[in-house]
């Protein structure tokens, strides 16, 4: 009975080395090449990857976010000392906080309620694109 020993060994193996697809946290997904209904590779690629490089384009796409992104880098500020240190004008640093904060890149460290004094910092998603950009010189 060969085949009765192989699927005892097919089921041992994926007692031990579970596929990738049943790691902890992970979503079945259908490949988008057809192959077949979990393509670790294209879950891999498309779902951990894309979201990084789309998060580091958004970013290098403007200058102030630039900015922004750079100064916080540093430690939690004020958008009022990231506009001086930067030297650009505070609209466009407050717009480019709200929608790196959209994008969960930037916190705000203080409660919604107060109005002066709102001190943001990068989020580990945030560092994580800021350093992205630095180690491929994209700035």
């Amino acid at each position: 009975m060969p085949g009765a020993r192989m699927k005892q060994v097919q089921w041992i193996n994926r007692q031990v080395n579970p596929p990738p697809w049943q790691l902890p946290d992970e979503q079945p997904v259908r490949c988008r090449e057809q192959c077949h209904w979990l393509c670790w590779r294209w879950i891999r690629t498309h779902k951990y990857m894309s979201t990084d490089w789309d998060d580091v384009s958004f970013v290098i796409s403007s200058r102030y976010r630039v900015a922004v992104i750079r100064r916080l880098a540093t430690g939690p500020s004020t958008p009022s000392q990231i506009a001086s240190d930067a030297d650009v004008g505070i609209a466009h640093v407050s717009r480019a906080l709200q929608r790196l904060r959209d994008r969960s890149l930037v916190d705000l460290l203080v409660s919604d309620d107060r109005k002066k004094g709102r001190v943001y910092g990068l989020t580990d998603r945030g560092r994580d694109v800021w350093e992205t950009i630095e180690a491929e010189n994209m700035v």
